[in-house]
Order: structure tokens, then C-alpha cells, then sequence
């Protein structure tokens, strides 16, 4: 006998020898469903550093870094790319990655080689708009920098890059960074993945189309405080 709904059951009987028809033995298996090993899509953009500190084996590395991952990515999935300099500008438009498209850029990329300059928040900033347009239901928005961490132009303090990242979290995308090449200033590269700790309580706002009054004394009366929280506050 088998019986068939989220899970599978097999039951198998077989009449106790020696012993009159009223007794069986009884093997009851539970089978579960398959495990289905397909993961979910993937919606990545890759800000790549061209600057001239990354020219040899560093853009190198880079560009093939580009081609392996385009390689294991499948048409489920969405790839754009994204160069800075001085100044960010988009060389593949996020699309499903095939051997062509993946190429292309590839080769691009090769022929542009590097410039001058290092404007991470230009890259980064870039690369998040292009991201954030359009994208693949149910798919994980990921941001890939892949830098020798010595940002020259623009924004280049620790904190508000890190913070800058930390919005776009909020926002649903997730930032990965890659050091390319010895020397790379590793500080930034922990400072934008991780978040700077402060001693304070932590608060998230959410917002709502929604607005209430409410009386000041009242909340401050019933609102649980703890010992990171200042007087003034």
C-alpha cells in the first residue's frame, strides 16, 4: 500500500508465521520529498576599479575575475558591469550572461584598460542605480567591488563610504569587496563590508504612509531606556 502527499509513505504487511491470519508485521517507511538543490536567482553588478595603480596583473585579474563569474552565472540570473576612474561609467548593461555578452564585455574591458584616478563613491553609486532598475523577482541584489583600495577622487573617508554601503542595505542590495594585488588598503575594504561600531543604542527607522501626534513627555515616560542612552537624548 502507498500513500502519496507531501511526504511518502510505503507500508508493507506480511502475515507472523506460524500464527492464525489476525497477526501481521507491519514495515512502515516515510519517504521524504526530493531536495531540490536549484538556488535562487541572482542579480549582480560588479563595480570594477580601473585606475592606474590597478594596470598589470591587477586589471588582469580583474577582468578575468568578469569572466568566471559571468561563466557560472546562467541565464536565470542578471550581470551588468560597471568601470571607474576619476569618473564611473557603465560597460554592460545588466542582462541574462551568456557566452556572447560575456565575452564582449571581457573584451572591452581589455581595451580600455586603466585611467587615472580612484573615485570609489562613483563607482559604488553607479553600480547600486543600475541595480536597483528593474531586476529578477525573488533574486538577491549584489553589488561586487573589485578594487586595490586606494580611492583618490570624490568621497575617500571610511566612514561615510561605510555608510553609504549601509544605505544601500536598507535599500535590499548587498555589498562584497575584493582586494586585487599585495598593499591593497585592506582598512576600507573591512570598513565598507562591516558596520562601524558606536556606543549607542541602535534604532531602525521605518517608514509607513502613515503620520501620528504624539505627545513627547509621554513617550520619553514610557520608553524602556538603557545604558547606552545619553541624557540629552
Amino acid at each position: 500500500m502507498t500513500a502519496t502527499t507531501g511526504l511518502r509513505f510505503e507500508c508493507h504487511a506480511a502475515p507472523v508465521p506460524g500464527v492464525d491470519g489476525s497477526a501481521h508485521l507491519v514495515l512502515l517507511q516515510v519517504i521524504p520529498p526530493p531536495v531540490t538543490t536549484e538556488r535562487p536567482p541572482v542579480d549582480l553588478v560588479i563595480a570594477l576599479d580601473r585606475s592606474s595603480s590597478m594596470r598589470g596583473p591587477r586589471i588582469a585579474a580583474a577582468v578575468e575575475a568578469v569572466r568566471q563569474i559571468g561563466a557560472r552565472l546562467s541565464e536565470r540570473d542578471r550581470l551588468g558591469v560597471v568601470v571607474f576612474d576619476a569618473r564611473a561609467v557603465l560597460v554592460m548593461n545588466p542582462a541574462p550572461p551568456n557566452p556572447t555578452n560575456v565575452a564582449e564585455v571581457c573584451s572591452r574591458l581589455t581595451r580600455l584598460g586603466v585611467g587615472y584616478g580612484t573615485n570609489l563613491h562613483a563607482g559604488w553609486n553607479l553600480a547600486a542605480e543600475w541595480l536597483l532598475r528593474g531586476g529578477i523577482p525573488g533574486a538577491s541584489k549584489t553589488l561586487l567591488v573589485l578594487t586595490d583600495g586606494f580611492p583618490s577622487v570624490g568621497e575617500d573617508r571610511l566612514d561615510l563610504l561605510g555608510n553609504l554601503v549601509r544605505e544601500g542595505k536598507q535599500r535590499g542590495v548587498t555589498t562584497d569587496t575584493v582586494g586585487l594585488g599585495e598593499g591593497c588598503w585592506e582598512d576600507l575594504l573591512v570598513a565598507i563590508r562591516l558596520p562601524v561600531f558606536t556606543r549607542r543604542a541602535k534604532r531602525e527607522v521605518a517608514t509607513h504612509p502613515k503620520f501620528f501626534f504624539f505627545d513627547a513627555g509621554v513617550y520619553r515616560a514610557l520608553r524602556p531606556r538603557g545604558p547606552l542612552d545619553s541624557a540629552e537624548e
